[in-house]
């Protein structure tokens, strides 16, 4: 120190000097280029790159000195020169602005293996993990955050981390590669490592037991995408429809199938109908096709069909008069199926009357484009009103046990309705007072015809109808005391005691106490 003290200050001085360090308050790292003055700038001095401030020249006594740095608060600090001697006097600025904390995330996994390419989530903010498993700086004030931790094949990571100027340092951290790419960082850093776990092995995905299949249709002239159009699809081994669709906007529609062979049909309205073969589809494959469309042209065909609307009959000598631009373009009677035409005429804008004796008249105006063919169906409103009608449900259950058979077709008076949950059907309505014929199918049972007997005008009827499974064998009473005798087994417990038969140890009949009107079921490998 005397060295110094001889080279500041040579033997003999009368003068005195001040020394010291300009640090920051939260970094503690050295502010070059402050001001250290005394005395309105009598006497002062710049920071070095260390932040070191020297004055000297100062007679014995007490000085104020100040410093000052750009970004900082001011600070002054009293001092008591002495001559020959250097007073140290250090200063800790406060930044005008709080500075951020540096919150630095490193990703690794089980077995402490760095992660690239990780995601994290903090403060809004989203950053990616680099090769040596760490993120950039996410720059935070003091508080809490919560951060969310993403890698492919690992499972999420949620946390939540206090950052404080008085808790800064490493956290959960592993030993980073030399160098990383943050080593030359400086200022207050908050180091927080995260551990992944690895996601569970997905199962592989299932078999595919479908092929999938997409149709897009077009117009064949304008080449542009006809949407609403109608897609069906049949199989070529069962010969029966097996899917159906209308295109979307883009003339796209899809379907799954099972493998198969198949063909299709396509058509939409004021288009010819096109069809093709799809050939055999895969399961697991999938397949697209381009189907043109043609526009119909020639005369449009007008056929016409009139009934009546609340019982559905046909109404025969009813007068049909087609008109155009108030001409008269043809005149014609339905015959007695209620039927008329059909009738050509030029693509363009119609309107047809039809009138029939005891009907009320009915007419309407359409436009029929070229290669038009559809059945015109008109419905005549009897002019004396609504005809009373019947009402009928059907309900269709298994006769064994009561069960109720959903999804069981019912077909009665020219209309067709399907058994709910619950085997109901809903209500067949405008049904004329007479007799009608019905016949029930449900898949696994056999078929059941049947006739409601004379319906009542404004009656409601629920018709029961009991199903048996395809192949199950019923008896009458009287078969199975036959089928009995031929038994070595005492059969004349049936009659003795409880109404119960034993047969092998199996129960035929519970509480049989009504021979004629008693049906039993015996299953075939039982006889």
């Amino acid at each position: 120190m005397s060295s110094l003290l001889d080279w500041l200050l040579p033997k003999g001085t009368t003068y005195a000097a001040v020394s010291g360090f300009v640090t920051d308050s939260y970094t503690g790292f050295p502010i070059a280029g402050a001001t250290a003055s005394i005395g309105y700038y009598i006497y002062q001095a710049t920071t070095d790159s260390a932040g070191y401030y020297l004055i000297t020249g100062l007679l014995p006594g007490t000085y104020t000195v100040t410093v000052s740095a750009s970004g900082y608060q001011t600070q002054s600090k009293q001092f008591t020169a002495v001559a020959g001697e250097v007073a140290h006097v250090d200063f800790k600025l406060v930044p005008l602005v709080k500075p951020k904390i540096m919150l630095i995330f490193q990703v690794y996994d089980a077995a402490l293996n760095l992660i690239p390419n990780a995601k994290v989530t903090c403060a809004g903010q989203t950053k990616l993990t680099q090769s040596d498993g760490e993120t950039d700086p996410f720059y935070l004030d003091p508080g809490t955050y919560n951060y969310t931790v993403s890698a492919e094949g690992f499972l999420d990571e949620n946390g939540t981390v206090t950052l404080d100027y008085d808790k800064l340092g490493m956290y959960n951290w592993v030993v980073s590669p030399t160098p990383s790419h943050n080593s030359g960082l400086k200022g207050l850093i908050y180091y927080l490592g995260v551990q992944m776990t690895k996601a569970p092995t997905p199962p592989p995905p299932p078999t595919p037991t479908q092929a999938s299949v997409t149709f897009t249709v077009f117009d064949k002239t304008t080449n542009s995408p006809i949407a609403s159009a109608a897609v069906g699809v049949w199989s070529n081994t069962t010969n029966s429809q097996v899917a159906t669709g209308a295109t979307d906007p883009n003339g796209k529609v899809s379907f799954l199938l099972n493998p198969d062979n198949y063909r299709y049909q396509a058509g939409a309205e004021g288009y010819n109908v096109a069809e093709g073969q799809l050939g055999y589809l895969v399961a697991g494959q999938t397949y697209t096709f381009t189907v043109y469309l043609e526009k119909k042209t020639g005369p449009a065909t007008l056929k016409f069909e009139v009934k009546s609307e609340y019982t559905g009959s046909p109404v025969a000598n009813a007068t049909i008069v087609v008109t155009q631009d108030s001409t008269t373009v043809l005149t014609a009677k339905t015959d007695s199926s209620g039927h008329a035409g059909p009738f050509t005429v030029n693509p363009g804008t119609y309107t047809y009357t039809v009138t029939a004796d005891g009907y009320k008249g009915s007419q309407l105006t359409a436009y029929y484009p070229p290669g038009y063919s559809d059945l015109i169906s008109v419905w005549l409103e009897p002019a004396g009103g609504p005809i009373a009608n019947a009402m009928v449900r059907f309900s269709v259950y298994y006769y064994a046990t009561n069960a109720p058979i959903p999804n069981a077709k019912v077909t009665c008076g020219g209309q067709t309705k399907y058994t709910d949950d619950n085997g109901m059907t809903g209500i067949f309505t405008l049904l004329a007072p007479k007799s009608y014929d019905y016949t029930v199918e449900a898949s696994g049972y056999e078929t059941v015809s049947g006739n409601t007997g004379e319906l009542k005008a404004g009656q409601g009827y629920l018709i029961n109808v009991p199903m048996k499974k395809t192949g199950e064998q019923i008896w009458l009473i009287d078969q199975l005391l036959n089928y009995l005798k031929s038994l070595s087994v005492p059969w004349y417990v049936w009659a003795a005691g409880a109404g119960v038969v034993v047969v092998g140890g199996v129960i035929l009949i519970k509480a049989v106490t009504s021979k004629p009107s008693v049906t039993v079921v015996m299953p075939s490998s039982s006889k």
